[in-house]
């Protein structure tokens, strides 16, 4: 009987020390581990989490599509042009100016004697910060530099004078005039990227005004 006696002891204690060891049904494992930091959190109030920066916001604001024209094409120019759009998934709409909205207020250089002599003028203007120009290949005005085409005579004024502050004495301004009348092309609504990318197209179209409109 002894031996059975100390056999039941040895169980219980057994039995006692394996549940001893077991986590209480209530905790589960890994959470005394982790703790909240109380002097973490911040409450904000009304005003000041109106002041917190919005980011969706200001990615809405940065893409922001405009619309524009861009005028002043001949029946000669205005195809290369709308290829060149489409090569930029741009579909433009086409508006016939009347001859009386053809007029535009030219800030040119008169023509050099050669093509040579041109492109070495536009390095010299590239080198006072003047980067707006080309070479016109049109019969009348060919080795001409354009360096801007404007509806509002006052616009067309104020680079004649920033251009001779610069020490451009040569340039000069005139009135373009279409006796058939000229194209304007309606662009947009356009985002900032692919207005980047048309005006990289405008030294190729000189005589041409590219500028922001409100959209219909």
């Amino acid at each position: 009987m002894k031996w059975l006696v100390s056999a039941l002891i040895v169980v219980n204690v057994l039995v006692w020390a394996y549940f001893k060891t077991q986590p209480s049904g209530n905790e589960l494992p890994g959470v005394a581990e982790q703790s909240i930091s109380p002097e973490r959190i911040k409450l904000y109030t009304a005003e000041e989490a109106a002041k917190l920066p919005k980011k969706a916001a200001v990615e809405a604001e940065s893409t922001t599509n405009a619309c524009y024209e861009w005028a002043g094409f001949t029946a000669n120019t205005v195809a290369t042009a709308r290829a060149a759009l489409l090569k930029l998934s741009i579909s433009p709409q086409e508006r016939e100016d009347k001859v009386s909205d053809t007029i535009r207020y030219w800030v040119y250089i008169p023509p050099m004697k050669s093509l040579q002599a041109a492109q070495a003028k536009i390095q010299e203007l590239q080198s006072l910060g003047i980067t707006e120009s080309a070479v016109m290949q049109d019969p009348l005005w060919r080795n001409a530099i354009s360096l801007g085409v404007f509806t509002d005579e006052q616009l067309a004024n104020r680079l004649l004078n920033d251009l001779r502050n610069r020490g451009v004495r040569s340039a000069t301004k005139g009135m373009r005039h279409a006796e058939k009348g000229l194209t304007t092309l309606l662009l947009g609504p356009l985002s900032t990227e692919v207005v980047t990318e048309v005006e990289k197209l405008k030294p190729e179209f000189a005589g041409t005004e590219f500028k922001q409109v409100n959209c219909q």
